[in-house]
């Protein structure tokens, strides 16, 4: 199993990544889910994998809701 990088969670519809707001903008799947670990509790989930397109830019990352409705997030 790949070890995906947590960055971080979010309580309400706001996240940044590299600076970009990843709910301004519309989420497109990759087509894929990966298993993750939560760090602050340890527990696993499968996620989805999304990009969003900004600017000429895309940034991939993977997402998903644990049992509370927060929002984590984790590198691709």
């Amino acid at each position: 199993m790949k070890a995906h990088k947590f960055i971080g969670s979010s309580r309400d519809d706001v996240f940044c990544i590299k600076g970009v707001d990843l709910f301004r903008y519309k989420w497109y799947s990759a087509g894929e889910c990966s298993p993750v670990v939560n760090p602050e509790n340890g527990r696993l989930y499968s996620f989805s994998a999304y990009y969003i397109n900004y600017g000429d830019k895309k940034l991939e990352f993977i997402a998903g809701k644990d049992e509370n409705d927060n929002w984590l997030f984790f590198e691709n």
